[in-house]
Parts: structure tokens; sequence; C-alpha cells
């Protein structure tokens, strides 16, 4: 059976170079250009403005630029020395908590959104549309009937994507996703503790993945359905900014032209350019983020029974949640 997996798997400084991309381009490594050009002579923020420019279809001005030709070689490079598989690699830029200090912090700043105990993650997917290959076009039509890459993230409570998987065609579910990634492996073998996730109905519930009630019956279920949507806002949130940050990702700029394979590096290189801004307190050129299409929740009756064996033990967590802090 064909795997389900995609099958490639404005303020300016004086010499006239945006401020946001200078100081993104901080962030990014020095490493021998194979163009031939020597590095003094591609200044570091012109590579991340350039990364930027591109993945936001010309956020930036570019009549600074050095030129054209060498531009789309400083870019093709960078996709490949930041994005070089279909999930997070870059441990520098997206690294999910793996200390017990960094997962204290992030349980703390989740807490203090509305009383949420344990959390270390919100998790959802959004879809990025492409212009898919022919001969598996089904394999990338979701259930809206468009075509597009299913991406897996999840962020701390500041925003930051901690995670992210992107190589799924839009034909594959949420919850497929998850469990089939290294994250979810690693909670089953208990290296977060008691740490978890926030996520919607269709993810299914389990000890390390906290769901709302779908029909609250108490004050406190109440309560706690309540914290819980707040908490996992976040990524919703995100999304929100990711897409509006690079308009490539969202739906207003249209379906990607490239292959399947590129277009998951295009998606992990904004990814990691969002974390960047994100750190250095870069601001959107835009006052307000652009908010995704809200997602349909996945059907929680696709679920593999592997999976629903360990539904008695989340939905005994969830009440001892309730139990305790709601």
């Amino acid at each position: 059976m064909q795997s389900p997996a995609a099958t490639t798997a404005a303020t300016t400084t004086p010499a006239g170079t945006p401020k946001a991309a200078q100081k993104a381009g901080e962030d990014i490594p020095p490493k021998n250009n194979p163009s031939g050009l020597r590095e003094h002579e591609i200044i570091q923020r012109n590579k991340a403005a350039c990364r930027t420019s591109y993945a936001g279809k010309w956020l930036f001005p570019n009549n600074w630029c050095p030129g054209w030709r060498n531009i789309t070689t400083i870019i093709l490079r960078l996709f490949a020395q930041s994005t070089g598989c279909h999930h997070s690699t870059d441990t520098r830029h997206i690294c999910f908590p793996n200390t017990l200090q960094k997962q204290q912090e992030t349980k703390q700043g989740f807490y203090l959104i509305n009383g949420f105990p344990h959390v270390l993650g919100a998790i959802n997917c959004t879809h990025v549309r492409l212009v898919p290959p022919a001969a598996t076009e089904h394999l990338y039509r979701n259930r809206k009937h468009t075509h597009s890459i299913n991406v897996q993230a999840i962020v701390d409570h500041q925003g930051l994507i901690t995670n992210i998987v992107a190589k799924y065609p839009g034909s594959v579910h949420d919850s497929y996703i998850f469990r089939h990634c290294t994250i979810n492996e690693h909670f089953q073998d208990g290296r977060y503790g008691n740490g978890l996730l926030v996520a919607d109905q269709g993810y299914g519930i389990q000890p390390w993945i906290m769901t709302p009630f779908g029909n609250p019956s108490t004050a406190a279920e109440r309560a706690y359905n309540e914290a819980h949507r707040r908490t996992r806002s976040i990524v919703e949130r995100t999304f929100g900014i990711l897409k509006s940050r690079f308009r490539c990702l969202d739906i207003t700029g249209g379906s990607l032209l490239y292959s399947p394979e590129m277009v998951c590096r295009i998606i992990l290189t904004c990814a990691i350019l969002h974390n960047i801004c994100i750190k250095r307190n870069i601001p959107l050129l835009e006052p307000e983020p652009h908010m995704p299409e809200e997602e349909e929740e996945e059907d929680a009756g696709l679920q593999q029974e592997e999976e629903l064996q360990n539904t008695a033990a989340g939905i005994r967590r969830r009440q001892q949640i309730v139990n305790n802090f709601f």
C-alpha cells in the first residue's frame, strides 16, 4: 500500500536593509557559499531578508538586494541548510522542552493563561495549499476538496513552534500524523513525566493528550473546558501569525507551485523564521494577524484501535485534573 506521506517526500537601516531582516539575519549561522562568493560579500542580514522576502511573497522591498542571480542561489542554499528533511531537526530554533527546567518554565507559562496544569504544548494541524503532482493528486485532496500539505505543529505559551511535522498530504488525518510522530513515542515512553498536550477532540484523549468534554455536565467540567479552550487557543493564534507573516502559506496567497518536497521545505523554513522573529520581538508589518479558517475537528471514530486502548487511562487523568484544579 502506498504510504500516505508526501511522495517526494518598516523602517530601514542607513544601508537600506529592513531592521527586521537585519535582526533575523544575526540568527542564521554562516556557511561556505557554494556559488563561489566570499562569505563577507553576502551580509547575513541580506540572506535572512531574501529568505523572508521570498517566503512572504516580497514582504520587504527588493531594491537593496545585491543581485537576483546571487539571491536565488542564497535562497536555495538556505532551504537546504536549514530544512533538509520534512520534520524539524534545527534544534537551535525549533526544540520541544527537553530539560526539567525548560519543562517547568513551559508548564508555568501555560498555567498562568487560565490555570490548566502540566501543559507542555498546544497541538493542532493546519493546511498549506499546493498544486499536486498529477499522478498522486488524490492523496493531496483534503476534506474541503482542495489540495494541501497537512502540517502538524506544537507551540508553547509564547507562540514559539517547538515541534513541527510537514510531510503528509492533505488527505491524512490529524490523529494519524500524531500517532506516527516521534514526539508521541516520547510521551508514551514517559520522557516528559506528567507533561501533556492540549488538543481538540479529534486526537482522542490519552494520558498525555487532554481534550475537552463533549457534553460537560457539571460546573467543574465547564470550567475545565473553558480553561482548555483558552489554553489551546495559542496554537490557532500562532497559525494566524505564521500565515500573516508568510502569505505564501495562506489561502490568500493561492497554491504553491512547487513539488511537495519543496513546499515542505518552505513550510519548515517559515517556521524557523517565525521563531526567530518571536524571540527577537520582530513585529508583524500588519497590525492584526490573519486568522486561518477554522479547521474541522477530526472524527474521533477514525482513530485506530491501538489509540483507543489508551482512552480509559486518558479519561481517568482528565477527571483527576478536574477534581484537583477545577
